[in-house]
Order: structure tokens, then sequence, then C-alpha cells
């Protein structure tokens, strides 16, 4: 019995050695999404952004195709500076982690006036997030609450295990410790400089890593076998995600402006909706704080130059992407911005 006692406590004290191992290589060698959306969790809980008091604030929410699509300075540039946005987008990333993002940033500030956002739930195949949830997750409330709340309980296993996912990463790290030690500060370094422009930028932040082309650009004769130009894109039904009525249930008690947008995709990737998904239009309907754009519930068709990957924009085309959704923005919410704004002017002058 005490041998087994034993061999138990050894391999408690391997796990906890590689577990710690884990989490100290992955601070090094980690993807860079992965880095921005720690880093991102870690900005609002630290209050990194210091939102301004005198303008509506405005929240993008989504996945990578938000998060390298919204460059705020350019959305903000397009209304004339009239709001304060930021792009709070995580990638491969569903719902429910929006929803406690939210609630991370409610505790640092005030309600945002407006979310912006596309529509992700976890009944797609979000095949990212038993790993890409645990890069900053609030830890006991958010792991508890994918605990109850989830079917699929890999994302509570990476938890737990952290050597499970960054097995990859401890190799990396023992090797290159061994063999090349000054490339760890340099790569240290080098993740510092991507979540700096991250912060800088807002938020915003160019996959550069995923790009396929040096000039940043795929080619006009670029195509994937996947395209599907006669196919429908998928919008999966809310009832599989608990999280939907959570987060729309919050900003509604809030007062928070919810607009839907779809994002960019490469022409010919699908064919364009005939009317508006219903789906989407069912959220509209039930929660009185959401809104379509008018003409904007279509989707953005780009050219290939304007995307660094098939699924990506490149700079140029998240300028492009962030006036377009600006005039969406203004199109709704017009009257609330501007009469917020004059009620503001008329406080400073008296």
């Amino acid at each position: 019995m005490k041998k087994l006692f034993l061999h138990i406590g050894i391999g408690i004290v391997i796990i906890i050695a590689l577990n710690q191992l884990a989490i100290h290589s992955a601070r090094v060698y980690k993807d860079g999404a992965s880095i921005i959306c720690e880093q991102k969790r870690e900005a609002v809980r630290h209050n990194r952004w210091k939102i301004p008091d005198e303008k509506p604030t405005i929240l993008f929410f989504g996945a990578s195709e938000i998060l390298s699509s919204v460059v705020p300075a350019v959305f903000d540039s397009t209304l004339n500076h009239s709001v304060y946005s930021l792009n709070m987008a995580l990638p491969a990333l569903p719902i429910g982690p929006y929803y406690h993002y939210l609630l991370d940033y409610l505790e640092q500030n005030a309600p945002p006036d407006y979310i912006v956002m596309t529509y992700h739930v976890d009944s797609e195949p979000i095949l990212l997030f038993n790993s890409y949830a645990n890069q900053g997750i609030n830890f006991p409330r958010e792991f508890v609450s994918y605990f109850l709340n989830r079917k699929d309980k890999n994302q509570v296993v990476n938890y737990l295990l952290p050597f499970h996912v960054y097995r990859n990463a401890i190799f990396e790290f023992i090797s290159t410790s061994i063999f090349n030690p000054e490339d760890i500060n340099q790569t240290k370094e080098n993740n510092r400089e991507i979540v700096d422009r991250m912060i800088d930028a807002r938020g915003y932040y160019f996959i550069r890593e995923q790009a396929r082309f040096p000039e940043g650009r795929l080619p006009e004769d670029y195509s994937k076998e996947t395209d599907c130009p006669d196919c429908e894109m998928v919008i999966y039904d809310p009832d599989g995600d608990v999280f939907v009525d959570k987060f729309f249930k919050l900003t509604g008690e809030l007062d928070i402006q919810v607009l839907l947008i779809p994002y960019p995709v490469r022409e010919g990737t699908y064919k364009q909706f005939d009317t508006v998904p219903e789906i989407i239009r069912k959220l509209e309907n039930k929660f009185s704080h959401v809104s379509l754009p008018k003409k904007g519930w279509k989707i953005p068709f780009y050219e290939n130059r304007y995307f660094a990957d098939p699924y990506h924009l490149n700079q140029e085309g998240a300028e492009k992407f962030s006036i377009q959704t600006a005039e969406h923005f203004r199109e709704i919410f017009y009257t609330d911005f501007t009469s917020e704004l004059e009620d503001n002017e008329k406080e400073e002058n008296e």
C-alpha cells in the first residue's frame, strides 16, 4: 500500500512539474493568435485602454475575421472622431467568451453604449475553442461556467492539464534552451512587440503570420477547393448555446445597443443571401436592442487583393471594411450618438 501511495505521489509531482513547464514554455512559444487572445483579456482586466467619458463607446466582438478586419482608428475617423471604439474580437471563439469578456470589461468600466458583432455560437464547429478559450480565462467564474454549460469537457481537461496542449512548446523550449538560448529572449521580445502593436491599435491585429504571399495579398486568380459560389453560408441556431440568451439578456439589461454584422469573405466563397437569414431575424425580433444594418446584412464580398490569406483581410482590406462598417453604424445610430454629443457639448459650455 505504501508503494502505491508513493507511486501516486510521484505521479502527481510529475504532472505538476510538466504543467508548470508547459505554462512557462507556452509564454514563449504560443502561436500569435493565442498570445493576442490572452493579452486582450488581460488588457481589459488591467485597464490598459483608457476609455474616455465624453464620447459614446463602441466594442467590436467576433472571431478572427473581425479581429483582422476592424481598425478602430479608421472607424472613428469615418465618424469624425465622435465615438471611441475598441476591437475586442477574439480568434476562433463563439459567443460564450464574449459574455465573460464583457463581464470583465464591466468590472473596470461603465457599460459601452454599443456593441457591433458577428454571430458565432457554440453549436458551430469551433475547432479551436478547447485551447483558445483558456487563453486569459477568468478563473474560477468562467471556468466553472463552461464546465456547467458545455457538453464538451475537453476545454476543462486542457485547462487542468496544459502540458497536453503545449507539448510542442515544451519540446521547442527545451531544445532551444540547449542549442540556441538567445532565441528565447528574442522570441519574448517579438511577442511583446506583437502585443504592444495590438494595444496601440486598440485591439486590431493584422494576422501577418498566416499571410500566403510576400506582398500580403492574394493573387487575382486565387481560389480554394472549398469555395462554392452556389452554396449558402450556414448560420447555426442559437438553441444549442446557452450563452446566446445570457449575452443578449445582459446587454439588454444594461441598455447596450447591439448591431449584428456579417464578416467579409472572398468573392466566390458563397452565394449572396436573398433575404435576411431567418436565425438572425429571430434574434432581432426577440431582443429589442438588437439591430441589423438596413442592407448590411448581406455578405460583404471583397476581391482577393484585399485578403492576406483565404479568410483574413490585409491592412488595405481592413481599412475598407472599417469604413463600410462605420457607414452602417451611422445609418442605424446616427441620431443616437449625435444627440448625445450635443448634450455633452452643452454641458461643457455651461
